[in-house]
């Protein structure tokens, strides 16, 4: 729950992307989408996982929430929950 305990997720991403750059593959940071119930962390969740992006050299953020909190935007009564 990275919204909930922010340090520990950073230090434990930073310690998986050492063991991915080890195996010499490529390190993607997936930023998820707020739940259905709390539609506003999905600011959070943005902010949090662009800095972890930031911080790990040669990771590329995957903005799987961002297209979620669009979709919301666009056609809010899609379930895309279900």
């Amino acid at each position: 729950r990275s919204i909930q305990d922010p340090d520990s997720t950073e230090r434990h991403a930073k310690l998986l992307a050492e063991e991915i750059k080890r195996k010499k593959a490529k390190i993607y940071i997936f930023l998820p989408w707020a739940r259905e119930y709390n539609p506003y962390w999905q600011k959070t969740l943005n902010s949090q996982h662009k800095a972890l992006a930031s911080e790990i050299a040669g990771a590329e953020l995957v903005p799987v929430g961002l297209a979620w909190q669009r979709a919301r935007e666009l056609r809010p009564l899609i379930p895309i929950y279900d």
